[in-house]
């Protein structure tokens, strides 16, 4: 059986509430927002259900990092509610977490987001008429604010862009991947000669995962450049 793969959504405080209650020294957000579109993607109601009613304790965390737990609903310092409106979290922070309080309170945090192994997706058409992904069901794994927000045009997300932009996205994801291929073949004809390595193209260590694809591929694409022309010299 394949290994289900890991995954994050995040909203932003436009779409998600965000903010840190000092008179209940505690952090609220929305983890999950339903049926809101963003790059072909929606959450379906329903879809914490299952995994909220067996998961026995699910971490809030954040950034997603598993080295800075804000709580968890096994220790009774974070409550999930599934709402109407999408998946609520209120977490009871440490008081070392003192510098992340402030950072939401000042606005410089403004995005939620939950980890989770996808069980269950569809094929669904919107109310524009265009297929795209729905998840059904998730094994949530953790919840929490983090500083890079899903949408990466600001907060207004791709359903703000044109859909002369969303095809520039796609050709630019295009001509990247053959450069990407062209380079990595010049690497290949070099090996006979030399020991360099062939590179490997893969995400910048220092970015989340969730970068979307036609940024985190040009990304590879400048720095796959720029290794070759460091060879070249």
């Amino acid at each position: 059986m394949a290994k289900k793969h890991r995954e994050k959504r995040t909203f932003s405080l436009e779409n998600a509430e965000l903010r840190f209650d000092s008179d209940a020294g505690k952090i609220i957000g929305y983890a999950a927002v339903y049926n809101q579109e963003a790059y072909g993607e929606r959450v379906a109601p329903g879809a914490f259900t299952k995994t909220l009613q067996e998961s026995k304790d699910i971490k809030g965390l954040y950034n997603h990092d598993m080295n800075i737990v804000l709580g968890s609903t096994a220790a009774n310092t974070m409550t999930l509610e599934d709402t109407e409106r999408g998946l609520r979290y209120e977490i009871d922070p440490p008081s070392w977490a003192d510098n992340i309080k402030e950072s939401i309170e000042r606005g410089d945090i403004a995005g939620s987001s939950f980890g989770f192994y996808p069980i269950r997706t569809s094929r669904v058409e919107n109310e524009a008429g265009r297929t795209i992904n729905q998840i059904d069901e998730v094994a949530l794994i953790d919840v929490g604010p983090v500083t890079r927000p899903w949408y990466d045009q600001t907060t207004t997300g791709l359903r703000d862009l044109t859909e002369a932009q969303v095809r520039e996205f796609k050709l630019q994801e295009a001509d990247a991947e053959v450069c990407i291929g062209d380079i990595i073949d010049e690497w290949h004809e070099r090996k006979a000669t030399t020991n360099e390595p062939e590179p490997v193209p893969t995400e910048p260590t220092q970015e989340p995962e969730y970068i979307p694809k036609p940024l985190s591929v040009l990304r590879q694409k400048l720095e796959l450049k720029r290794k070759a022309l460091k060879h070249e010299q």
